[in-house]
């Protein structure tokens, strides 16, 4: 097997990670990545969508670019993982300028409210919910920020109307603007069943396999152990099931 390349890691700075960012490379560095990057999800203006604290923004950076003197036959990578509203394109320029790397995502449908999580896309409730998740992804996408699209079959737990519909659409996006989308280790460890075969998040690979998308697989770590080659090797297999065209590099966009 060749050398790991992960682009999605997290870590104490997110505040639902464990760790700093050095103990998750001594642990690649164990494992012989040949590539570790670091996406803690970006400090946010409007409240309530968590992200790294503005406070703490500075001390995520120094302590990954300091990983790139100690590990330097491992490629370190300091990046961001981004939730895509139209309205922070000037913010998102603005962090690119530092950063090596944005990733895509969408967590909410919605974020100028009272209380995000009520639009969250771990539980979106009805079929304009879904159109809702597919527009802000595919706008994502056509903005030129972003390297990757991160889990973008987080909206499906259940057969939601709509759902086949968006996943055709994510995906002719993906091939269009020629942007990965992510398997995601976390989500196929935390969420077992819905990768079996014939189930919903089943069926959306299965889709992506049947196109020439681009697909790229990361841990989403948010511990160091979880940087483990057993779970890679199981994404492998799956994808080689499934006919996913798997790459291995991202575009770095400035």
């Amino acid at each position: 097997m060749k050398r790991i390349k992960n682009y999605h890691t997290h870590t104490l700075f997110c505040g639902h990670g464990k760790g700093h960012p050095i103990d998750y490379a001594k642990y690649a560095n164990l494992k012989d990545f040949e590539v570790l990057g670091f996406s803690e999800h970006a400090p946010t203006i409007i409240k309530g969508l968590g992200g790294v604290p503005f406070e703490k923004i500075d001390q995520y950076y120094n302590e990954v670019h300091e990983l790139k003197k100690i590990y330097p036959n491992m490629k370190i990578l300091c990046g961001l993982e981004v939730d895509y509203f139209e309205t922070f394109h000037p913010y998102f320029k603005k962090l690119l300028e530092r950063y090596d790397f944005l990733s895509l995502s969408c967590h909410y449908i919605k974020c100028n409210v009272h209380n995000p999580g009520d639009y969250s896309c771990f539980c979106l409730q009805n079929s304009q919910d879904v159109v809702t998740y597919t527009e802000i992804l595919i706008k994502g996408m056509e903005s030129g920020f972003f390297s990757f699209v991160n889990h973008p079959d987080l909206f499906i737990r259940e057969p939601l109307a709509g759902y086949e519909e968006a996943t055709k659409k994510i995906v002719a996006a993906a091939i269009k603007y020629d942007l990965p989308l992510e398997l995601n280790l976390n989500q196929m460890r935390a969420r077992k069943q819905l990768y079996e075969r014939d189930n919903y998040r089943y069926n959306f690979w299965k889709y992506v396999g049947k196109t020439n998308a681009k697909v790229i697989i990361n841990f989403d770590a948010h511990f160091p152990e979880f940087l483990a080659s057993d779970i890679y090797l199981d994404a492998l297999s799956f994808a080689k099931e499934l006919n996913l065209n798997l790459v291995d590099e991202i575009k770095i966009v400035k």
